[in-house]
């Protein structure tokens, strides 16, 4: 049997199924019911929590909505073309001489063998980087409950929440690229330019705007980076030297993944799968969506969110001190002033 693209990126949509369903499962799980102890009342401004229940952060509403669209939203991404039919040409290709035209034109691979992008690897590379986020987490889960240690240092104890955080990035990013695809109907540049040795089959042939594979990729890499960024810069080099701590906990989690992202995306450009404007519009979606998600769920060191949209970590305000006493401290406190002044201070 060969392996054909198809059967490749439904492997990776398998493993990333398969990876996150203890997500799926564990999340039905309850809360534990704790009263707060004095040591949670004073917590150090540095405190990371142990755990935090799942349900402090997802409704069960929320839970079991990504329960069932991320499975659909994955199914539709890889077989999407054949389980619809081939959308009615909606948006037109770009006019010649168009920027869109002109990179299409100029920037390809040999016209007469289709010969892909470095051997095909961004291509299945696109459905791999969505998929490793789950895989990333899954193992760190799995590592944690098998020998009650973090796998990953700067990780920290959310794996749980952050495999669900993601699920809930690709879901909304995958349904909205296929949403788009399937209602657009924009050609390909290989059917555009008839570059048939690019082409695939009849049912994608119209699926062009905007780009899957841009979409899922920058998804991946913005969440992926954001959380182990975060990790790094607020956990591992907190006390580490400014410019170490942004090189080590910023520019390079940011860099590698984008990096990768960026390949992905270059890809769908030279093999001719894609217009320039349709990598740019799935880049930016996924970006955008995997940016708002993390932000709703976490907070800027990393930490989850409750559902009132308040860090976990926060400890409640100190009681405010009588009004007498406050009145006393404002009057006696007062540097410079003579006894006789206070007093009148005091009594009018």
């Amino acid at each position: 049997m060969n392996l054909t693209r198809p059967h490749l990126s439904a492997f990776f949509m398998a493993l990333l199924v398969v990876f996150s369903s203890p997500a799926l499962t564990l999340a039905q799980e309850p809360a534990p019911d704790r009263a707060p102890t004095t040591q949670a009342l004073a917590r150090p401004t540095g405190y990371v929590p142990e755990s935090v229940p799942l349900t402090q952060t997802y409704s069960p509403v929320a839970l079991g909505t990504i329960g069932v669209l991320f499975p659909t939203s994955a199914v539709i991404t890889v077989f999407g073309g054949k389980l619809f039919a081939a959308p009615v040409p909606a948006m037109g290709a770009p006019t010649p001489g168009s920027l869109d035209y002109r990179v299409a034109s100029n920037f390809h691979g040999d016209l007469e063998s289709g010969a892909p992008f470095l051997g095909g690897i961004p291509d299945y590379g696109g459905y791999a980087l969505s998929a490793l986020p789950v895989l990333y987490y899954g193992l760190g889960a799995t590592w944690t409950g098998l020998t009650g240690q973090n796998l990953y240092p700067w990780q920290g104890p959310s794996h749980l929440h952050s495999t669900m955080a993601y699920l809930e990035s690709f879901t909304w990013t995958a349904l909205l690229t296929n949403a788009a695809k399937f209602f657009v109907g924009r050609a390909r540049p290989y059917v555009a330019l008839e570059r048939r040795a690019y082409g695939w089959h009849g049912g994608e042939d119209y699926l062009s705007f905007f780009s899957g594979h841009a979409s899922l990729s920058f998804a991946a890499a913005t969440f992926l980076a954001r959380d182990i960024s975060d990790g790094l810069y607020h956990r591992v080099l907190a006390d580490a030297e400014p410019t170490e701590r942004f090189l080590l906990g910023r520019a390079l989690p940011y860099t590698l993944l984008y990096g990768a992202a960026t390949t992905v995306a270059v890809s769908r450009l030279y093999d001719q799968k894609h217009f320039l404007s349709d990598v740019v519009v799935g880049a930016a979606v996924g970006t955008l969506i995997s940016a708002l998600v993390y932000n709703t769920r976490f907070d800027g060191r990393g930490i989850p969110r409750t559902r009132r949209g308040l860090a976990l970590d926060v400890a409640p305000s100190p009681s405010p001190e009588p009004a007498e006493e406050q009145a006393q401290s404002a009057v006696d406190d007062r540097a410079g002033v003579a006894a006789d002044q206070r007093l009148d201070l005091a009594i009018p």
